[in-house]
């Protein structure tokens, strides 16, 4: 017959293997996140890569426009000069987008982090767990061991006793 302390910490093992694998499920699900989010952040920092680079083109055209190193027409001068400021608009909005994006990547990577953190714990009360049930047990095993060698020691003084008796 088991101690009813050995079986209590037996069900609390098994309750944390269980919260184990459900922790593990979970790291899984938010790897799968993080790497889909990774992949819109890097899409993202190359649209702005992207949209850095047309905007620079632009800007070196105009100052050839203006510096006399390509040909200058007012009206092809006001027309660049407007989609420099459409590509710096839009440029803003991608940095606006990547900074949101590498938010959301940051705060995928906390999620990771805390769940493995979890997991640790778990491990680590696991352990004490079977720490302590191996304890109990020893106990339990000292105690049966004394026991019987307190009903031996018993046994052999009422012999002794009872040979002196008839003796």
């Amino acid at each position: 017959m088991t101690d009813r302390r050995l079986h209590a910490l037996r069900l609390s093992r098994q309750r944390r293997e269980r919260l184990d694998t459900s922790l593990r499920r979970v790291l899984d699900g938010q790897r799968g996140e993080y790497a889909a989010q990774r992949t819109r952040t890097d899409a993202c920092a190359n649209a702005v890569a992207v949209e850095a680079a047309a905007l620079q083109a632009h800007h070196a055209r105009m100052e050839a426009m203006v510096c006399g190193s390509e040909a200058f027409s007012l009206e092809a001068f006001n027309m660049c000069r407007q989609y420099i400021e459409t590509l710096a608009e839009r440029h803003r909005a991608c940095l606006a987008q990547l900074e949101q994006q590498q938010q959301a990547l940051d705060a995928c990577a906390q999620a990771i982090a805390q769940t493995q953190r979890k997991i640790s714990a778990n491990h680590v009360r696991q352990d004490l767990l079977g720490k302590r049930s191996t304890r109990i047990a020893q106990e339990l095993d000292a105690g049966a061991q004394d026991a019987a060698d307190d009903e031996a020691l018993e046994a052999a003084v009422a012999r002794l006793t009872r040979q002196r008796g008839i003796a």
